[in-house]
């Protein structure tokens, strides 16, 4: 992927949540946005997802300026997008949270939508919890739903907002490890307080605080990187 910003703003009631004076990143595939919480990091990956619309500046992905994009349909249909949580329909089951927007949306033959969702299921290991609803899975394997979802349709770039803080380790490992599987299918971009998880996923890395970027780079760089605040957030968080 490429990433391109310059003079990127976004306030809210007044107060500066991001100012980027210039990013210029090429053929990036994993790319980890860390930082310490309220730093912007979720709102950065807001505006590259078109969630949110910046004030002011220039945000191109891949070519596309996102900034005024009066019609993001087509943006929108090359990216998919996974939260904190997994925002399935609670009253469907795994196989048709998967396939609706398949059908109702892509006009895919049912038939032709489970065979496909179904093998997306088995990449990721919970096929044989098609048939559940959301509330007799765990979170892990709502997760993996949520990331099947957002990849079936042929996303060429993966958003993912911290998707295991609201999972237990164990769950959370088994996101992580789909993740780490899943690499090869897509680019990806993950707002993370996993360090150990980024250090092992990620090819680069953005540092975001206060709204800024106060470095990027490969991410091995990153443990091992000059700035005394960056050292300070890295040793806490990996208990170093």
């Amino acid at each position: 992927m490429n990433i391109e910003i310059q003079n990127l703003i976004k306030t809210y009631e007044k107060e500066s949540a991001i100012h980027i004076d210039t990013l210029d990143l090429k053929d990036i595939h994993t790319l980890a946005i860390v930082g310490p919480s309220g730093g912007g990091k979720s709102t950065l990956l807001k505006l590259l997802g078109t969630i949110e619309i910046a004030d002011s500046g220039s945000l191109k992905v891949n070519g596309i300026e996102i900034v005024g994009l009066k019609d993001p349909k087509s943006y929108l249909h090359e990216i998919g997008f996974v939260f904190q949580h997994d925002n399935l329909f609670p009253n469907l089951t795994v196989l048709q949270n998967v396939t609706i927007h398949l059908i109702y949306t892509y006009q895919m033959d049912e038939k032709e939508a489970t065979t496909l969702a179904e093998k997306w299921l088995n990449k990721v290991g919970i096929l044989e919890h098609k048939d559940k609803k959301v509330h007799q899975l765990s979170g892990g394997q709502a997760q993996r739903a949520a990331i099947v979802r957002a990849l079936i349709t042929g996303a060429k770039l993966l958003m993912l907002d911290e998707p295991t803080s609201a999972l237990d380790p164990e769950l959370a490992y088994e996101v992580m490890m789909t993740l780490m599987h899943m690499k090869e299918e897509t680019d990806m971009i993950i707002v993370t307080h996993e360090l150990n998880f980024a250090r092992r996923f990620a090819d680069y890395y953005l540092f975001v605080e206060e709204g800024k970027i106060l470095a990027h780079g490969p991410i091995e760089q990153l443990f091992a990187h000059e700035n005394s605040r960056i050292q300070e957030f890295v040793n806490k968080i990996t208990f170093k």
